[in-house]
């Protein structure tokens, strides 16, 4: 499971280096795609045991996925101002999902990341 969490943690990364704007949309769509991919695969990595945080995780995506969607279909500060918001969101999810409330509720613990 550590290498799918590593690999979600660097395509998520890779986002905050994407231009937010009307023309680095195009790569913002293809680092999403990744981040989807990344993140398919630490749900199956991880199976039952850490559900909760992969399905709030994946559900900031899909937010995203939303807003690159309606800033492709009309350009404009409006539109792309909830993309720069959702990207924030998505990085911040992964940041709780990593670290948790408790030991219980973390998305791998530090016995995982030895394995």
């Amino acid at each position: 499971m550590c290498s799918s969490v590593d690999a979600l943690e660097s395509s998520v990364a890779n986002l905050k280096d994407t231009p937010l704007d009307k023309n680095g949309l195009s790569a913002l769509e293809s680092s999403l795609e990744e981040v989807g991919a990344d993140a398919k695969q630490v749900r199956t990595d991880a199976g039952q045991q850490y559900e909760c945080q992969v399905t709030a995780f994946t559900s900031s995506v899909s937010t995203l996925e939303a807003s690159v969607e309606a800033a492709k279909a009309a350009p404009s500060a409006a539109t792309l101002k909830p993309v720069a918001t959702a990207v924030g969101f998505l990085r911040e999810k992964l940041a709780v999902a990593m670290r948790g409330k408790g030991a219980n509720d973390r998305l791998f613990t530090s016995r995982d990341r030895r394995r």
